[in-house]
């Protein structure tokens, strides 16, 4: 019975079980993976980064395209005005006609 004892002490002792033997096989693999999953989330944070600077620039070429827009049409009614009142000039008789 001692003997038994004495084998298994032994047997615990130096001969590394299955399970340390998968714990640092699988330590290997998960450090790898740690670090590949390190290497995406930086990834994923400076795609995130150039979305975000890319939605500022569309953003703000919408807005210089509308106030683009604003001043075409502020240009087109003032030459629309300035069209109306030379028809209005025209139109007019001459000034000796309203002179007595």
């Amino acid at each position: 019975k001692n003997y038994l004892f004495a084998l298994a002490t032994v047997r615990y002792n130096f001969v590394p079980g299955k399970a340390k033997v998968l714990k640092q096989r699988y330590e290997g693999e998960m450090s790898a993976l740690n670090s590949r999953l390190a290497d995406l989330s930086k990834d994923a944070a400076a795609v995130r980064e150039r979305a975000e600077q890319s939605e500022k620039e569309r953003l703000r070429l919408q807005e210089e395209k509308a106030i683009s827009e604003e001043e075409k049409n502020a240009d087109m009614k003032m030459q629309s005005a300035m069209h109306i009142s030379w028809d209005v000039t025209l139109m007019l008789p001459p000034p000796s006609f309203f002179s007595p």
